[in-house]
């Protein structure tokens, strides 16, 4: 299940109301948040006295937002480029690796591909072909 973010103001307006004396479970009502949620929020202002999240861990990333959308730009304009073609397309100046190329594509939902190739219908299979679809036109 996603977690619901409150926004900043939200927080700081949880924190007043409990200034004012609320309890946990009065304000998680009034505002439709489960208490414990409220009681963590302020057991970290009173530690931190803060109400922004803390930083994550993991690696930050290689690329922006803004340089993700220039990338399915790219991809639209060429659909069947290969990952290593795109990387050097993409930000030539930058030692990126093709797994970061194929990362950003997969979370922005476009799928691996290729092109099919099938052969070429010879004379006689266009004519069967047209022969076919004229016998069930009606």
């Amino acid at each position: 299940m996603a977690r619901r973010r409150l926004s900043e103001a939200i927080r700081w307006q949880i924190i007043g109301m409990h200034a004012t004396g609320a309890s946990f479970k009065a304000i998680g009502r009034q505002l439709g948040y489960h208490y414990t949620v409220i009681s963590r929020l302020v057991r970290k202002h009173r530690q931190t006295g803060a109400v922004k999240d803390r930083p994550q861990s993991g690696r930050p990333r290689v690329t922006s937002e803004r340089e993700d959308r220039a990338l399915l730009r790219i991809i639209r304009r060429e659909p069947f480029s290969t990952s290593t073609v795109l990387k050097r397309a993409w930000l030539p100046n930058r030692h990126l690796s093709t797994r970061t190329v194929r990362n950003r594509l997969k979370a922005a939902g476009m799928a691996a591909r290729r092109v099919i190739k099938r052969p070429r219908l010879t004379d006689d299979h266009k004519r069967r072909r047209l022969a076919w679809c004229l016998a069930r036109q009606r």
